[in-house]
């Protein structure tokens, strides 16, 4: 039974009702009692249209502790299942015998997000069906659908109305409900990332085509430096330390021309993977249609990138390619199947070594050989595997610790997808927070709002979270999101943050007044990252409700020198990043000195 079902709800039928799947209005059949499979067809800046309507609102089902936790480890067991039958028939497929670990390293990624999104809209539908049977609703026509170019194109498909109509659409028909009228659609566009600070692209391609060829040259034999998230005066140092033994890897990407869909090789593929049952045929049915071009038509032209890259590199260090970097994985896979070492490292903050629900980490390390933590050691069999050391995006940054002559707040938000990726992140979840911002500026005195910057995340995902801000605070100040976090820092004297991410690492490795809030049921903590947060809630860093955070700023704002600098509370922020978020005065030095082993 789907997790909408209770034993007191009871099925009502449905004919007059409309079941909208996404927030495209096009698509709503509006002469019908409109139920919204969830809140992500409710967009904010169109409340005064959706208002006017009869509607009723599915809720999150996953929020319920015991369903998302046996949701969780049922994907997991089916990843495990489904990724050694796909890599045997990847190799089927482009005639060649990889490992497993090559194939979990290649499309593994993939696969994991895939299979959660599937499972989601999955249930979520047949919860629809089972709550509201014979309700009507719109599938995409064939016209309008897209096979996605990579893993990271999925990722960004995802964020779009029309992709997820075409994954409910194709769900329907492989579950025999899609006797119901089509729309037409222009096919979906993978939305573009946010600008970044910084040189411009055609700047930074120049460059590296003017140094990179020389120095994947020269990479035989040595440790290759990929995305590490050191600086790349940090890399240069490293590589004068060690001799010339580590060395940046700067390969230019290829053009990034789309292959075309070849319907017969995913025929073929769809052939190779077994029958299942239940949820498992759904998933087997629809995977040959959407799995990316890249592991199928592009195979080979991927292949052909890879010879960009350094040849027979003794190890490969990345900090952040191996989930969407396909030229990279492919050629790290390669290699690592005649013998090159593959070192890892944690890349943000967040939930590393902290939360319960966090697949990433666990795939980061069962696809190296050794992985650099900021601080941490997991318990059971992955512990001597994993290395604490200094942050690679922290090192060589400079302190900077309290100072009254500072004015300002810089409070940092976040965003997450409207539309689930994976249950480490929930609709219902992102509802509650954002709820909690509303109640943060609520309680908050009139010094507090008028000291407040808040930087939002670069994407507001459709949440129009600035938006929300303006309708209850109309002269809230917003910082520049395109300016670095470290510049925007050094300006405020308190820092704020409503959400566990990586900028509260940064402010706590530089030392700067930090307060965050955040609700710890979200994301359940580890027993041993508990006992480091019960310790930061013991100094009055880290609270609980948003109620507290400010009456917590209103104590500490007028002085936060004395406030900070207390004993206690930098007995507490050193303890803590040590575990979390560590740094070195000797950092290149304790690099050099573990790369080289690995050499």
């Amino acid at each position: 039974m789907s997790p909408f079902i209770s034993p007191s709800n009871t099925a009502v039928p449905s004919a007059d009702m409309f079941l909208a799947t996404t927030a495209e209005e096009s698509c709503w059949d509006k002469s019908k009692k409109i139920v919204f499979l969830g809140e992500w067809c409710r967009r904010f800046s169109k409340a005064e249209s959706w208002e006017a309507l009869e509607t009723e609102t599915l809720p999150d089902p996953w929020v319920d502790p015991a369903v998302r936790q046996a949701a969780y480890e049922d994907i997991g067991r089916i990843y495990e299942r489904l990724l050694p039958r796909l890599g045997d028939a990847l190799n089927e497929l482009h005639g060649e015998k990889h490992g497993l670990r090559y194939w979990r390293l290649t499309v593994g990624h993939w696969l994991y997000e895939y299979i959660s999104v599937l499972y989601d809209r999955h249930a979520t539908l047949l919860g629809a069906l089972e709550l509201h049977p014979g309700i009507s609703t719109v599938i995409l026509a064939q016209s309008g659908m897209v096979v996605p170019r990579s893993s990271y194109d999925f990722i960004r498909l995802l964020l779009t109305e029309t992709y997820n109509l075409q994954i409910y659409t194709r769900i329907l028909g492989a579950i025999g409900q899609d006797a119901h009228p089509q729309i037409t659609l222009p096919p979906p566009q993978a939305l573009p990332v946010p600008a970044k600070h910084g040189a411009s692209p055609k700047f930074r391609a120049f460059a590296r085509s003017l140094i990179g060829g020389t120095l994947n040259a020269l990479g035989r034999g040595r440790l290759i430096l990929h995305d590490s998230f050191f600086s790349r005066a940090f890399e240069l140092q490293l590589a004068v330390k060690t001799k010339g033994r580590v060395l940046p890897c700067m390969t230019i990407a290829g053009d990034g021309r789309a292959p075309i869909s070849n319907p017969s090789s995913r025929h073929k593929l769809g052939e190779l993977l077994s029958d299942a049952d239940g949820f498992e045929s759904v998933l087997v049915k629809l995977l040959p249609h959407d799995i990316p071009t890249c592991y199928v038509e592009g195979y080979t032209a991927t292949t052909e990138e890879t010879k960009r890259y350094p040849k027979s590199p003794c190890a490969i260090f990345s900090a952040n390619s191996w989930a969407y970097d396909e030229v990279f994985k492919q050629w790290a896979g390669r290699c690592s199947e005649h013998g090159t070492r593959l070192i890892g490292a944690q890349h943000g903050g967040g939930y590393y070594g902290i939360s319960t629900y966090f697949f990433y980490i666990h795939w980061e390390l069962s696809i190296v050989d050794h992985y650099f933590s900021w601080g941490w050691r997991p318990n059971g069999n992955d512990a001597t595997k994993v290395q604490p050391m200094c942050a690679t995006l922290l090192s060589g940054k400079p302190q900077i610790p309290p100072d009254n002559r500072k004015f300002g707040i810089l409070y940092v938000g976040t965003a997450e997808p409207r539309y689930l990726h994976t249950m480490q992140f929930l609709t219902g979840h992102f509802i509650q927070y954002l709820d909690w911002q509303a109640k943060f500026l609520q309680a908050s005195p009139d010094a507090i709002r008028d000291a407040l910057v808040v930087r939002l995340y670069p994407e507001e995902y459709g949440w129009d979270i600035r938006a929300r801000w303006e309708a209850i605070a109309p002269t809230t100040a917003f910082d520049d999101t395109t300016r670095p976090f470290l510049d925007s820092l050094k300006s405020c004297r308190l820092y704020v943050s409503d959400h566990l991410g990586t900028t509260f690492y940064q402010s706590m490795a530089a030392n700067r007044p930090t307060i965050l809030f955040f609700n710890p049921d979200f994301n359940p903590l580890l027993p041993e990252a508990q006992k480091a947060f019960d310790n930061l809630r013991h100094a009055g860093i880290v609270f609980d409700t948003p109620e507290d955070a400010v009456a917590a700023i209103s104590l500490c704002y007028k002085d936060v020198e004395g406030w900070w600098n207390a004993s206690g509370i930098q007995a507490a922020r050193i303890a803590f990043c040590a575990g979390y978020a560590r740094t070195s005065s000797t950092a290149i030095d304790d690099f050099a000195r573990e790369f080289s082993r690995e050499i």
